[in-house]
């Protein structure tokens, strides 16, 4: 079996975090219609934090961030817990500019999904960057 076979069949967690409730809503929703996702919604990086520190293990987080001078320091946040894992983090944006790209992905993403997303394939744009991190 390759690589991306075994990812396509593998079931996945991911955590969304998204103030926006609509979007959170439609997000998970998309992702829903592959059988083998579960999505956890977080509305803040606190509510993240008490997933993780509950015991939930992500294979990826799927982040949305207000633009604000401490977007490197939330960016890190996400993708470093206090428990030493580090989980793989795509973000979900509105803002493709060379500069923002540069950042997020030397912040650590895996990947960037311009909002707005197209819903039925989502979750193939998410299992996508994963297969080409590992």
């Amino acid at each position: 079996m390759t690589n991306l076979t075994r990812l396509l069949c593998r079931h996945l967690n991911i955590v969304l975090i998204e103030g926006a409730i609509d979007i959170g809503i439609i997000a998970s929703l998309s992702l829903e219609l592959d059988k083998s996702i579960t999505v956890h919604l977080a509305s803040s990086d606190i509510e993240y934090w008490e997933l993780i520190h509950r015991g939930l293990r992500p294979d990826v987080t799927l982040t949305t961030l207000i633009p604000t001078d401490r977007k490197l320091v939330d960016l890190a946040d996400v993708r470093d817990s206090s428990l030493h894992v580090t989980i793989p983090f795509i973000v979900l944006t509105t803002n493709s500019s060379a500069e923002e790209t540069r950042a997020y992905y030397e912040a650590g993403a895996i990947g960037i999904i311009l909002k707005p997303f197209n819903p039925l394939t989502l979750a193939s744009e998410i299992r996508r960057m994963l297969e080409n991190k590992y």
